[in-house]
């Protein structure tokens, strides 16, 4: 792609070019990605070959010097849809969950959330899970627990146990709002231990100060249709107004 363009130009050529997606144009869009002096025109063009056969060029771009490139990256690596069984996947999955145990840049930590999220898997849960627990940003732990009901019902059970760990320890109001909110998602009796997590939401209903936890243990509880917990909780306010 020729570099005297300006810079609207250029992403308005890389957006066309992935629209194109013939052989020409994916080629075009892999030099560009790695050769623009922009990091803007390298994260549009790897986001214009999302749809692509270009895994192996966006998996590089992963290491691109630009935190907005890499972020691209894993995204556009998320778009594109892999068999759960085969190489391409497990390849894709590994290189995001390393991405996200190594990147200093909490832009890119919560793309690869994301990004894991969109493809689910036994990486992908112990990524997403290891991040919930252990990453120094409240905005990408909190993420972790946007996406974790969406992993897949041969991890929910587990990420039930992280999702209530979570809830009631972390330091972080965000963390523990989206953690609550995330348990929501586990109403089939059938499957998941739904006592346990009533329990653990009444927990956190009572003893949390942040509204924004106790509102999200609301909604949720109303979703697992607690409504013992919840009338118990209703009522107490008046008992306690009766005896002050």
């Amino acid at each position: 792609m020729a570099k005297n363009l300006p810079k609207d130009v250029r992403e308005k050529i890389a957006h066309a070019l992935g629209i194109i997606g013939d052989d020409t144009a994916i080629a075009a869009l892999i030099a560009t990605m790695q050769h623009d002096r922009s990091p803007d025109i390298r994260a549009a063009a790897s986001m214009a070959l999302s749809w692509h056969e270009a895994m192996d060029a966006l998996i590089v771009a992963l290491s691109d010097e630009s935190p907005i490139v890499r972020a691209a990256a894993a995204t556009a690596l998320s778009c594109k849809y892999y068999e759960t069984d085969s190489a391409e996947f497990t390849l894709v999955v590994s290189a995001l969950a390393g991405v996200l145990l190594n990147d200093k840049s909490i832009t890119v930590r919560k793309a690869v959330i994301d990004a894991l999220g969109r493809q689910a898997g036994a990486i992908a849960a112990n990524a997403v899970m290891h991040a919930l627990a252990h990453d120094r940003s409240a905005l990408v732990r909190a993420a972790a627990a946007s996406v974790l009901g969406g992993i897949g019902d041969v991890h929910k059970n587990i990420a039930v146990e992280a999702l209530i760990e979570a809830m009631l320890h972390d330091s972080s109001p965000r963390v523990r709002a989206a953690s609550a909110s995330a348990l929501g998602n586990f109403t089939n009796e059938r499957v998941f231990d739904t006592s346990t997590i009533v329990d653990a939401l009444a927990d956190a209903l009572h003893r949390d100060s942040s509204v924004s936890v106790q509102k999200a243990a609301v909604a949720s509880l109303k979703l697992l249709r607690a409504s013992s917990v919840l009338a118990d909780a209703l009522t107490s306010v008046y008992k306690e107004a009766k005896n002050e």
